[in-house]
């Protein structure tokens, strides 16, 4: 009988044995480094007249920041009393083919956030409210929708990508900066 006891715990030992030996080690996945961007697109579509379309860009094509931004084509005409469906994308077109980076955004969404932030003066007629979440169901704020008052006026609104990949909380404060853009926006009829 001690020679069946013997013989069962060692079959026992010998199957956890090989048991944890075939288990994969856990990798850690390390967070990707900040993304390098050159171009910010925004997309507004007046939700009442869905021919009123644009599309603003903003570029830094070198990536040691040697050259200014062309900011000539980012610019927003919005009208007074409107509400616009916007959308944000992020690009690095120093590769071939350009690098859609708003997809890696998208899949670390739990690591992104995207911030719009009017001027002072801007902040008085104008609401921006990001609608898209994370996982974690925290803004991430690709996609927003933006609300003008009724007041003429012409300021500047900064895009913000934040890379957060540690205690993100749907404010701008953790992380760090993988864009900051500024886009003139003006309102009238």
């Amino acid at each position: 009988m001690k020679t069946s006891i013997s013989f069962y715990l060692y079959i026992l030992l010998f199957s956890l044995t090989i048991a944890s030996s075939c288990k994969k080690p856990e990798e850690d996945v390390e967070e990707p480094e900040n993304e390098f961007i050159t171009t910010v697109k925004l997309v507004v579509t007046n939700t009442a007249d869905s021919s009123d379309v644009q599309t603003a860009t903003w570029k830094q094509l070198t990536p040691d920041g040697s050259n200014p931004p062309d900011t000539s084509a980012a610019f927003l005409n919005l009208k007074p009393g409107s509400v616009y469906a916007l959308s944000a994308s992020f690009l690095d077109e120093t590769k071939t083919p350009t690098e859609n980076i708003t997809e890696e955004i998208l899949e670390r969404a739990t690591s992104h956030g995207v911030f719009y932030i009017p001027d002072a003066i801007l902040s008085s007629n104008i609401t921006i409210i990001r609608n898209d979440v994370d996982a974690n169901n925290l803004p991430l704020g690709l996609n927003a929708t933006l609300t003008t008052g009724a007041n003429t006026m012409n300021a500047f609104m900064n895009v913000i990508l934040r890379h957060q990949p540690e205690g993100k909380d749907g404010t701008i404060t953790p992380g760090s900066t993988d864009a900051d853009t500024r886009f003139r926006v003006q309102i009238k009829p």
